[in-house]
């Protein structure tokens, strides 16, 4: 600094290269550019704009202990993240998840067979009066057994009854429902 007003830039050797006041030390984009074109700092593509409108490609490093702040959180694929953004999110593959996975508006839950061909999904139905949670049994049920519910979320493995022979009907109305016997 020459005085309050004035500002003196030097060049690494330490001669001036120029004597400026502090309002002209505020350059425009184009001046940026045409600094970093003229001496190799770098391609005009390769110089972020205040605006955004060129996009920073390949590695960058920023070096040491430099860090990029206030980064909204992402909304498009190519967005840039913090890393506590990140890590918040459960990964693709192999991740371990704590707490409550929540799927929106009745999507699917899909578990894919081995080749990602074909899937066994779970979905809720569009609407429901009340939420339940259904336990799974501890241990597989034998050859034969179905799930069953004991009306308050408990599923067990049960030997499904066996209904006999239906041979006679009763109390038959004009609707055709019927009140069958077991034999």
């Amino acid at each position: 600094v020459d005085n309050a007003d004035t500002v003196l830039i030097y060049d690494d050797s330490g001669s001036v290269l120029r004597k400026a006041t502090r309002a002209e030390m505020v350059l425009t984009e184009a001046e940026v550019d045409a600094y970093a074109n003229n001496n190799g700092y770098a391609a005009d593509s390769a110089v972020l704009k205040k605006d955004g409108s060129v996009a920073l490609t390949g590695d960058w490093d920023v070096g040491g202990t430099n860090t990029i702040t206030n980064l909204p959180a992402p909304s498009a694929n190519s967005d840039a993240a913090t890393k506590a953004y990140a890590d918040a999110k459960v990964a693709k593959a192999g991740d371990n998840m704590t707490g409550t996975l929540q799927m929106d508006t009745a999507s699917e839950v899909r578990f894919f067979d081995a080749v990602d061909t074909n899937y066994v999904g779970l979905k809720a139905p569009a609407a429901v009066t009340t939420s339940v949670t259904w336990t799974l049994p501890v241990a597989d049920g034998s050859n034969g057994q179905l799930l069953q519910t004991n009306g308050s979320g408990a599923l067990s493995w049960v030997s499904p009854a066996s209904i006999g022979e239906i041979n006679t009907a009763s109390n038959q109305g004009s609707s055709g429902i019927g009140v069958w016997d077991n034999k």
